[in-house]
């Protein structure tokens, strides 16, 4: 963060955009803050805009920047409840050029809260609001300094909203941001339509039972297509062999065994070239490791 504030005052901060999916960043987030969330045992949930394109034009690493400061903060300082990470998708312009959409990032926290005359102290650099006891909350006063000026570099803008003792709001907001319906890469496949997820997840033991991604795909893919093919053999160790698998894991939850079952959809995406199986192995098996 130092350095980066040395840059932006310097004018010598460069920024790099291209295309990525958001949801592969999201996750990378919710791995960093899963061990923090579990033992303060506080709830993590992520909603993303149905609608939302596969992948958006952007610098990748800033808007990671961006989210660790801001979750890392609502981590922080919240003891009780849990954080809430939102991200919209409006005012989508289908230009076959350059397609382009307002993006909206919230994340909000049940935790101590900032009075209203904090507000514009807390983005100076190494400044906290004054009613908090730095010795109970350590800090540099960098985090959200950096985070404002890396969103003003970017052509967006920040805010807040806050009660003391019932939590805060942070909305970061990029009006003109260049967007894809496709996705750069992805294994593709003549059986693999799109699709898409919104995700309600939680952390720790919690989280390795999300199956929105799995209820995702059995609305949206056309299993008849797949029976009807070379599939049948995919879709039959499926229904049986890992779904029986995945019924003992529930429970229990056995970090090695559901290790192994991770690396077995891996194979089974890479074997028939289907990215999002793949890439949901990849997931759990990120999870697991973490």
């Amino acid at each position: 963060d130092l350095l980066d504030l040395s840059k932006i005052e310097a004018g010598k901060m460069t920024l790099h955009y291209t295309f990525f999916d958001i949801r592969r960043l999201l996750d990378e987030i919710r791995n960093v803050f899963s061990l923090r969330v579990t033992i303060k045992g506080i709830g993590y949930i992520e909603k993303l805009d149905k609608q939302f394109p596969a992948e958006i034009k952007f610098d990748e690493v800033r808007l990671r920047q961006i989210l660790i400061n801001l979750v890392g903060n609502a981590v922080k300082f919240t003891h009780h409840g849990e954080i809430n990470i939102v991200v919209k998708c409006s005012n989508m312009v289908d230009n076959k050029e350059n397609p382009s959409m307002r993006l909206e990032i919230l994340v909000k926290d049940t935790g101590i809260g900032i009075p209203e005359s904090s507000f514009r102290l807390i983005f100076e650099s190494f400044r906290q609001h004054s009613q908090l006891d730095s010795r109970k909350y350590e800090g540099t006063g960098l985090g959200l300094a950096i985070t404002k000026r890396l969103v003003e570099a970017m052509k967006g803008n920040i805010s807040l909203k806050s009660n003391v003792g019932r939590g805060s709001t942070f909305k970061v907001v990029f009006p003109h941001v260049e967007y894809s319906e496709v996705n750069s890469n992805a294994i593709t496949s003549p059986y693999m339509p799109e699709f898409k997820t919104e995700r309600d997840n939680k952390t720790g033991a919690e989280g390795l039972n999300d199956r929105n991604h799995i209820n995702a795909a059995e609305e949206k893919l056309d299993v008849h297509i797949f029976r009807n093919s070379d599939f049948s053999h995919l879709i039959r160790c499926f229904e049986t062999e890992l779904t029986d698998q995945w019924k003992l894991f529930e429970k229990k939850q056995p970090l090695r065994e559901i290790q192994s079952f991770a690396q077995e959809i891996i194979n089974q995406g890479k074997s028939f070239k289907i990215g999002f199986i793949q890439q949901y192995g990849e997931q759990l098996l990120a999870t697991i490791e973490n």
